[in-house]
């Protein structure tokens, strides 16, 4: 089956570029020392900073409350919600920043819940988070699925046009052979009403001009 095959291509594709993805995103040596630097110096300006144009180095962060604390979207950290439930803003009005931001924060684990109630984040506010984050995450798989659909059909397309290709050369090839043969008759016949040596060299130009498969002979029978 064509199509089954070219799904399994472009999922066997999809994962091929997302390995060759997270190779190229493994953490260096220098952006590793910085991270360790500003942790070690408690800035967490930098830090911040530093996260915002390096995401992917957020999993290096050893300690796992300062991790969690600067999980989320740049604009909405953890971090910034535990500033706004401690300076007493409604639930319903950070619930509504965590809904507008609309990124991703993480499938929290038990431990990680306890931590975000240590830091007196309301639970209709987690509620939100892990929201956010499922929404996400099904969308993002939709538009997965949604790609490698897309590259199934182009390899269908791209099979069903070169097999279109290699029946339609036959065919041509066909059509050419019976327009040269019909060509050669004509002039055969043509030379023919010349009569004698003069029809003889007459034939002789016409069979090299036309390229036909059949023997003069079959082709005058």
């Amino acid at each position: 089956n064509l199509l089954l095959n070219a799904q399994q291509q472009g999922r066997t594709a999809k994962v091929e570029q997302q390995l060759t993805h997270a190779k190229k995103i493994e953490p260096a040596p220098l952006q590793q020392d910085e991270l360790k630097k500003l942790i070690a110096q408690k800035d967490m300006k930098g830090l911040r900073i530093f996260l915002d144009k390096n995401p992917e180095m957020l999993s290096s962060i050893e300690d796992n409350d300062l991790r969690l604390r600067y999980t989320g979207p740049s604009r909405l950290r953890i971090v910034d919600i535990a500033q706004l439930a401690k300076a007493k803003k409604k639930e319903v009005l950070i619930v509504a920043q965590i809904n507008s931001v609309g990124g991703p924060y993480k499938d929290f684990n038990n431990d990680e819940l306890n931590a975000l109630n240590t830091m007196a984040i309301p639970d209709e506010v987690i509620a939100a988070m892990i929201t956010v984050t499922t929404t996400y995450n099904k969308e993002q798989d939709r538009l997965g699925e949604e790609k490698s659909r897309q590259v199934a059909t182009i390899q269908v397309q791209q099979v069903q046009q070169v097999q279109q290709a290699e029946q339609a050369q036959p065919l041509a090839g066909a059509v050419s052979s019976s327009a040269e043969c019909l060509g050669l008759a004509a002039a055969i016949k043509a030379c023919d009403q010349a009569g004698g040596f003069l029809a003889m060299g007459c034939r002789a130009i016409a069979e090299s001009q036309f390229d036909c498969p059949i023997s003069v002979e079959a082709l005058l029978r």
